[in-house]
């Protein structure tokens, strides 16, 4: 099994954010596909980004907290709200700070908002912040149209076929992304055994 790093950002880290991030980490232990822990991004406690603040190795204790378990995790599933057509803030100013940890990174992001379409925003400006560091963002998203009414709080799907069949192909994504991490050999054998021929 995987280890994955669910990040719950939001203002309210308790209320829609946890039962998108419950609802990941008991499918992925269901599924037997991989072991999860969830963090919560702080939306105020990140320090301001300046050139002096991203080389200080003496990060707040939360930041090199997080910077160490990145460095131990297989991927990350990211869930984020939309505000007002942007991107989470402290996410990206976390991110921003972690530009190491974040280099080649097999990254899933989720996201969600009460009004259809309103998720491309954040889903866009998340991409583009990730592959600033060179995170290995997956193709598929998974956008959350009025999410309370396909979760409840504890993060049980109200609709648990049609939601574990799309989460499936979801997170098939991500696992091939970490395979080809970690076992490039084994998502391309053709690629590989040309490569070792010519040597």
């Amino acid at each position: 099994m995987y280890q994955l790093t669910i990040f719950n950002s939001g203002l309210n880290a308790k209320s829609t954010n946890q039962s998108l991030a419950l609802y990941f980490q008991q499918y992925l232990n269901n599924e037997q596909i991989a072991h999860t822990e969830i963090i919560d991004v702080p939306p105020y406690k990140n320090p301001m980004l300046n050139a002096e603040n991203q080389k200080n190795p003496r990060q707040p204790g939360y930041i090199q907290q997080i910077a160490q378990k990145l460095k131990k995790t297989d991927g990350v599933i990211i869930i984020t709200p939309e505000y007002q057509n942007k991107l989470h803030s402290g996410l990206k100013n976390m991110i921003e700070l972690l530009p190491e940890e974040w280099y080649h990174m097999p990254v899933a992001i989720v996201s969600f908002s009460t009004v259809k379409f309103y998720t491309a925003q954040s889903i866009a400006g998340l991409q583009f912040t990730l592959w600033g560091k060179k995170a290995w963002v997956i193709g598929a998203t998974y956008p959350v149209i009025n999410p309370d009414t396909h979760f409840d709080l504890s993060g049980n799907a109200k609709f648990k076929i049609k939601t574990d069949q799309q989460s499936a192909v979801f997170i098939h994504q991500l696992t091939q992304c970490i395979q080809s991490k970690t076992h490039p050999q084994m998502i391309h054998p053709k690629f590989w055994k040309q490569r070792s021929s010519a040597k």
